[in-house]
């Protein structure tokens, strides 16, 4: 015989199960959170990462990113640096100069508030504008954006107030 959990006692097992995390609010284990993204993404500190497997220039990239519901990746931090570092990837990321020359900005338009290019970087070499992050290299360089590389796409996952 099936026995169905009625919606009290599935709420009695979510709240005994979370309620050792915080006193004050719900905090998601990272297994927990590992869930939160689809199939094929990896989360790491409040965002989902897509690595991809192909080979694309900057803007097929960022297009296959946007189908995604994502975006080029927004390297916002050192610790998020080193996780995309750390995956192995030869890859493009969300930085360009494309409107305006030598003013390097992220797909959604803001300033970089972190940076970490590699030494003598950018250098506009032969009409580099676009960024890429390299695990063998230490630091962002930019390439022209029609290289096909791997690239990164992040969606961010909604704060819950």
């Amino acid at each position: 015989m099936t026995h169905w959990l009625s919606l009290e006692e599935v709420f009695l097992i979510v709240i005994t199960r979370l309620l050792p995390l915080s006193k004050k609010k719900c905090l998601f284990s990272l297994e927990m959170m590992s869930h939160i993204c689809p199939d094929g993404w990896t989360y790491f500190s409040g965002s989902c990462y897509f690595m991809s497997s192909e080979r694309k220039n900057w803007f097929e990239s960022r297009q296959d990113c946007l189908r995604r519901g994502a975006d080029l990746v927004i390297i916002n931090s050192r610790e998020e640096n080193s996780f995309l570092k750390n995956s192995g990837l030869t890859a493009w990321v969300g930085l360009s100069d494309l409107e305006t020359e030598g003013e390097w900005k992220w797909v959604d338009g803001s300033s970089l508030s972190y940076k970490y290019w590699a030494k003598g970087q950018p250098d506009d070499y032969g009409g580099e504008d676009c960024g890429e992050v390299r695990p063998t290299r230490d630091g962002w360089n930019d390439l022209p954006c029609s290289e096909r590389l791997q690239w990164i796409c992040e969606k961010r996952i909604p704060k819950i107030k």
